[in-house]
């Protein structure tokens, strides 16, 4: 067996590689706020809060439609790319684009002839929104599975650059010139539309940057299929991944239905600022995905566990550096929006807090699933999706916005310190930023290894 890389090779290589994952989803940011400033004062609030709600549902199925493909490819992409397999790297590229455009096509057809019959119970403006949202919900999951191929190739960057990056950049742009030169008036309906044709063009970018990418000897490889594995590693990946969509977007959901759509829009913003908070994590996700994989692979409980507390202290210094800006500057971010999202303030600060915890408690989730413990994830993700929907249901009629942000927060922090402790018992290793000794607390497990 090869040496280990030096520890402080990869928490270097953790360091630079994830500062540039943060620089970038931070710009994407930026272009979003910009973007969905631009709906608010171009369309008004009452079509922003349509728009985002309606992208909040395609958000939802659009986990569901990729089959938990896109995560499965940071682990096959990667795979066969370091054993030069490319039969079957070429197989899963086209399986997994397959599945994911079928499923999409089908689901967004669905839910287009739901729409159809259930028009005279719908206002004009959201039903017209949910027909748009049917031509973007295959193109963005199809993106979404892309995406992370080229993810899977370790080519970070060029994963991020169309979809969290030129995607908002190039949406503000469009508004900018419809609603200028062309003087066209924008509805919800039109810029979800305009969404749609716009990650189009972004798919076709991401398909050339995989392709590009791929040596000469796997676009020349007959593909081999082994759909029935892949689809068996990926099912408990896509429904932790669904779950935790859904327990983000839940609030959104809820808010929209109880309260009504203009308000999801002032929570969404709130929420969409808070999520900036977590951009660290993220980040670093994107770096120490495989770095955990081989720690665990070469039994390094040592190495692993230096490389853990270095990672969440880390990203939790960031986090709380963030979190400062945040706060700091939100009342400026809400008040140029229109004097209807101020209110957003109090939500957003309880949000932001949940960012921080979820900073401090480290890559739980991601732990478990690079390490073959997905089921463990799974079932706890289940458990504190249901938390947070009976939560989010309860306390918005009472408290509104401030309830949602509450019950958001609560379930957040419940799924944290579940799978913290499932963490420390299963893999003798301590994720959160009080850090540990590794080993403590391990308990056998006939899955500890091999799931």
């Amino acid at each position: 067996m090869a040496n280990p890389p030096p520890r402080r090779t990869n928490l270097a290589v953790f360091a630079s590689g994830g500062a540039g994952a943060f620089v970038a989803r931070a710009g994407g940011a930026g272009g979003t706020l910009l973007a969905h400033l631009l709906i608010v004062r171009l369309a008004g609030g009452d079509a922003y809060g349509a728009y985002v709600y309606v992208s909040a549902w395609v958000s939802v199925f659009m986990i569901g439609a990729t089959l938990g493909l896109d995560t499965a490819a940071l682990r096959f992409v990667a795979e066969y790319s370091a054993l030069r397999d490319w039969p079957r790297l070429r197989g899963f590229i086209t399986v997994g684009i397959g599945i994911a455009a079928t499923v999409a096509l089908a689901g967004a057809a669905a839910i287009g002839l739901g729409t159809l019959a259930l028009r005279g119970q719908l206002s004009a403006e959201l039903s017209g929104t949910i027909l748009a949202g049917c031509l973007l919900l295959p193109i963005l999951t199809v993106l979404q599975v892309v995406a992370m191929m080229i993810r899977g190739q370790k080519r970070v960057l060029a994963s991020l650059i169309p979809l969290a990056i030129a995607r908002p950049l190039l949406l503000a742009a469009t508004l900018a010139m419809a609603a200028g030169p062309l003087g066209l008036a924008l509805t919800a309906a039109r810029v979800m539309a305009f969404d749609a044709a716009v990650t189009a063009i972004m798919l076709l970018a991401s398909l050339l940057l995989l392709w590009r990418g791929l040596p000469p000897e796997a676009r020349a490889a007959d593909g081999v299929r082994e759909t029935r594995l892949w689809v068996g590693v990926a099912v408990p990946m896509v429904i932790t991944a669904s779950l935790r969509l859904a327990m983000g977007k839940t609030d959104i959901l809820l808010i929209g239905a109880i309260v009504g759509t203009t308000a999801s829009g002032s929570y969404a913003l709130a929420s969409q600022m808070a999520s900036l908070v977590g951009f660290p994590l993220l980040a670093a996700n994107t770096i120490s995905a495989p770095m955990f994989s081989e720690y665990h692979a070469r039994e390094d409980r040592r190495g692993l566990q230096e490389f853990v507390t270095f990672a969440t202290r880390s990203v939790t210094v960031v986090a709380a550096v963030t979190a400062l800006l945040v706060l700091l500057g939100a009342p400026f971010v809400l008040a140029s929006f229109g004097p209807a999202f101020e209110a957003a303030y109090v939500p957003l600060a309880i949000l932001v807090l949940g960012q921080i915890v979820n900073a401090a408690s480290g890559a739980v989730g991601f732990m478990l699933g690079m390490m073959s413990q997905e089921r463990i994830a799974a079932r706890a993700t289940t458990f504190t999706a249901v938390l947070n929907v009976a939560l989010n249901a309860l306390m918005i009629p009472w408290f509104g916005l401030v309830g949602a942000a509450l019950a958001t927060t609560a379930s957040g922090t419940a799924w944290n310190l579940i799978l913290a402790r499932r963490v420390t018992a299963l893999l003798g290793i301590h994720p959160t930023v009080l850090g540990g000794r590794p080993g403590d607390g391990l308990k056998p497990h006939r899955g500890a290894r091999n799931g």
